[in-house]
Protein backbone atom coordinates (compact mmCIF):
# COMPACT_ATOMS: atom_id res chain seq x y z
CA UNK A 1 0.00 0.00 0.00
CA UNK A 2 2.80 2.52 0.58
CA UNK A 3 3.70 2.19 -3.11
CA UNK A 4 0.28 3.54 -4.12
CA UNK A 5 0.86 6.65 -2.00
CA UNK A 6 4.26 7.23 -3.59
CA UNK A 7 2.92 7.22 -7.12
CA UNK A 8 0.84 10.41 -6.73
CA UNK A 9 3.81 12.07 -4.99
CA UNK A 10 6.12 11.02 -7.81
CA UNK A 11 3.69 12.44 -10.37
CA UNK A 12 3.53 15.73 -8.45
CA UNK A 13 7.33 15.86 -8.31
CA UNK A 14 7.58 15.17 -12.04
CA UNK A 15 5.07 17.92 -12.78
CA UNK A 16 6.97 20.33 -10.54
CA UNK A 17 10.26 19.47 -12.28
CA UNK A 18 8.69 19.92 -15.71
CA UNK A 19 7.23 23.27 -14.67
CA UNK A 20 10.57 24.44 -13.26
CA UNK A 21 12.39 23.34 -16.40
CA UNK A 22 9.96 25.34 -18.56
CA UNK A 23 10.41 28.53 -16.56
CA UNK A 24 13.93 29.48 -17.77
CA UNK A 25 12.86 28.92 -21.37
CA UNK A 26 10.11 31.52 -21.04
CA UNK A 27 12.50 33.99 -19.40
CA UNK A 28 15.10 33.35 -22.09
CA UNK A 29 12.52 33.96 -24.80
CA UNK A 30 11.58 37.27 -23.18
CA UNK A 31 15.23 38.30 -22.90
CA UNK A 32 15.80 37.40 -26.54
CA UNK A 33 12.82 39.53 -27.59
CA UNK A 34 13.97 42.43 -25.42
CA UNK A 35 17.55 42.24 -26.69
CA UNK A 36 16.27 41.99 -30.27
CA UNK A 37 14.23 45.17 -29.79
CA UNK A 38 17.21 46.97 -28.22
CA UNK A 39 19.42 45.88 -31.12
CA UNK A 40 16.88 47.19 -33.64
CA UNK A 41 16.92 50.55 -31.84
CA UNK A 42 20.72 50.68 -31.94
CA UNK A 43 20.83 49.80 -35.64
CA UNK A 44 18.11 52.36 -36.45
CA UNK A 45 20.51 55.11 -35.38
CA UNK A 46 22.69 54.36 -38.43
CA UNK A 47 21.91 55.11 -42.05
CA UNK A 48 21.64 52.23 -44.53
CA UNK A 49 24.94 53.36 -46.10
CA UNK A 50 26.71 52.81 -42.77
CA UNK A 51 25.41 49.22 -42.45
CA UNK A 52 26.77 46.04 -43.96
CA UNK A 53 24.83 42.81 -44.50
CA UNK A 54 26.75 39.60 -43.84
CA UNK A 55 25.46 36.25 -45.09
CA UNK A 56 26.70 32.67 -45.03
CA UNK A 57 27.61 32.62 -41.33
CA UNK A 58 28.10 29.28 -39.63
CA UNK A 59 25.52 28.49 -36.94
CA UNK A 60 28.34 28.39 -34.41
CA UNK A 61 29.68 31.85 -35.29
CA UNK A 62 29.21 34.36 -32.46
CA UNK A 63 28.79 38.09 -32.84
CA UNK A 64 32.17 38.55 -31.14
CA UNK A 65 33.91 36.30 -33.68
CA UNK A 66 32.26 38.19 -36.56
CA UNK A 67 33.16 41.54 -35.04
CA UNK A 68 36.78 40.47 -34.58
CA UNK A 69 36.93 39.25 -38.21
CA UNK A 70 35.51 42.53 -39.53
CA UNK A 71 37.60 44.71 -37.19
CA UNK A 72 40.70 43.68 -39.14
CA UNK A 73 39.51 46.24 -41.72
CA UNK A 74 37.36 48.69 -39.70
CA UNK A 75 36.04 48.57 -36.14
CA UNK A 76 32.26 48.01 -36.08
CA UNK A 77 30.04 50.15 -33.86
CA UNK A 78 27.20 47.57 -33.65
CA UNK A 79 27.21 43.87 -34.58
CA UNK A 80 24.12 41.66 -34.67
CA UNK A 81 23.68 38.05 -35.79
CA UNK A 82 20.54 36.01 -36.46
CA UNK A 83 19.91 32.75 -38.34
CA UNK A 84 23.20 32.64 -40.25
CA UNK A 85 23.07 36.32 -41.21
CA UNK A 86 24.30 39.50 -39.65
CA UNK A 87 24.08 43.26 -39.75
CA UNK A 88 27.06 45.38 -38.83
CA UNK A 89 27.04 49.17 -38.47
CA UNK A 90 30.09 51.39 -38.95
CA UNK A 91 30.91 54.97 -38.01
CA UNK A 92 31.19 56.06 -41.64
CA UNK A 93 29.97 55.07 -45.08
CA UNK A 94 33.62 54.77 -46.17
CA UNK A 95 34.31 52.16 -43.47
CA UNK A 96 31.30 50.13 -44.65
CA UNK A 97 32.40 50.33 -48.30
CA UNK A 98 35.96 49.30 -47.42
CA UNK A 99 34.73 46.28 -45.42
CA UNK A 100 32.51 45.16 -48.30
CA UNK A 101 35.33 45.50 -50.84
CA UNK A 102 37.89 43.77 -48.63
CA UNK A 103 36.00 40.99 -46.85
CA UNK A 104 33.38 39.81 -49.35
CA UNK A 105 34.32 36.19 -50.06
CA UNK A 106 36.52 35.89 -46.96
CA UNK A 107 36.29 32.83 -44.72
CA UNK A 108 35.13 32.64 -41.09
CA UNK A 109 34.54 29.44 -39.11
CA UNK A 110 34.88 27.34 -42.27
CA UNK A 111 32.24 29.29 -44.22
CA UNK A 112 32.66 31.78 -47.05
CA UNK A 113 31.07 35.08 -46.10
CA UNK A 114 28.93 37.20 -48.37
CA UNK A 115 29.46 40.82 -47.34
CA UNK A 116 27.26 43.34 -49.12
CA UNK A 117 25.44 46.64 -48.76
CA UNK A 118 22.55 46.76 -46.34
CA UNK A 119 19.14 47.06 -47.91
CA UNK A 120 15.98 47.36 -45.93
CA UNK A 121 14.23 43.98 -45.73
CA UNK A 122 11.24 43.85 -48.05
CA UNK A 123 7.92 43.31 -46.34
CA UNK A 124 5.78 40.65 -47.93
CA UNK A 125 2.77 42.10 -49.67
CA UNK A 126 -0.52 41.04 -48.20
CA UNK A 127 -2.64 39.10 -50.60
CA UNK A 128 -6.23 40.14 -50.88
CA UNK A 129 -8.64 37.26 -50.88
CA UNK A 130 -11.33 37.48 -53.48
CA UNK A 131 -14.80 36.60 -52.32
CA UNK A 132 -16.78 34.38 -54.68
Amino acid sequence: KPKKQQQPQQKQQQKAKAKAAAMPVKKAALKTKESSDKMKEKLAAFSAAQKVWVGGLAETTTWKALEKHLAAVAKPKVTNIWKGKGCVAYESEDDAATVIATLNGSELDGKVLEVDTWTRPEKKAKTVKEEA
